[in-house]
């Protein structure tokens, strides 16, 4: 490099008094093949953009009741509650909530939990709601606790069976029985033992629980019409008619896919048991067999 320079600048002298530039010179030379492989080797990985990990949802508390009560008193209708109150007769506090704003407002909820929500959390809530007393807050524990269905365990069912105690309209019943109840039935068939007992109680809904249970038993193409059959020839006399209808229509799911079996139950039953049922029974039948069993 001094040679170089020398060359071009010769009335620099580089010797004895340090030259002084008016400017820095910054000079560079290509890199030869083996430098280049020797950078390649000791070069640090290229950073690669880390993905961020998918949001773990928020972990419910117990304000979190106090919250979902408070969004279904925003969307109330005074009117509603006084339509939903004659129709049901139920004494609970009513709001006057319509059943698709509970529906998204346990979406939303849900949804913010993340990907897998905690049975054990969404228990807690829906526990915090039912104590409200309010007939629409109770329904929107239920229908969290559904989409958890796959974790359901015993407690769940325990929890279910105390709630009975506190029903006294068929609306709360069923959805306690579709929520809960069904799926369980459905996923352990000697839970029908505990139905037949039902049978027996004292209770009105608690007898109308027993054969609602029995709903996700009877979905096309997963008939089970001698464990539906087993439940409602208990109840084919009932006297109250929330039970009769519940009868009559859980066993109207069996005439899908079992007709033949369905028809001939009902030709044995029907110099016993209330007309309502078999004319609700019989309305998913073929024409012939449904013509069959009116007429016998």
């Amino acid at each position: 490099m001094i040679r170089w320079f020398s060359d071009r600048l010769p009335e620099l002298s580089l010797t004895g008094t340090r030259a002084c530039l008016p400017y820095q010179i910054k000079v560079s030379f290509p890199l030869t093949m083996a430098q280049k492989r020797t950078r390649r080797r000791t070069a640090p990985p290229l950073k690669t953009k880390r993905k961020s990990p998918q949001r773990a949802g928020r972990r419910p508390d117990r304000r979190d009741a106090s919250a979902l009560v408070q969004k279904l008193k925003q969307v109330a209708d005074p009117t509603h509650a006084r339509h939903t109150r004659n129709s049901l007769g139920t004494r609970l506090p009513l709001l006057g909530v319509a059943a698709t704003q509970v529906k998204e407002i346990a979406k939303e909820f849900l949804k913010a939990q993340g990907s897998q929500p905690s049975l054990k959390s969404v228990y807690a809530v829906a526990q915090d709601l039912w104590k409200t007393g309010y007939l629409e807050a109770r329904v929107l524990g239920l229908l969290m606790l559904r989409r958890l269905e796959k974790q359901f365990d015993e407690r769940i069912w325990r929890l279910a069976d105390r709630w009975l105690n506190e029903i006294d309209d068929w609306s709360l019943c069923d959805t306690l029985c579709v929520c809960v109840m069904a799926p369980m039935v459905a996923a352990e068939l000697s839970k029908i033992e505990k139905l037949v007992e039902w049978t027996e109680a004292k209770s009105p809904w608690r007898r109308r629980a027993a054969v609602v249970s029995l709903r996700r038993l009877n979905r096309r193409g997963q008939s089970q019409p001698e464990a539906t059959f087993r439940v409602c020839e208990r109840l084919m006399q009932d006297a109250e008619w929330p039970v009769r209808k519940a009868v009559g229509f859980t066993l109207r799911d069996i005439g899908l896919d079992a007709p033949e079996q369905l028809a001939e139950f009902l030709k044995h039953w029907k110099p016993k048991t209330h007309r309502s049922i078999i004319r609700e029974a019989t309305k998913k039948l073929p024409p012939n067999l449904r013509e069959a069993v009116l007429s016998s």
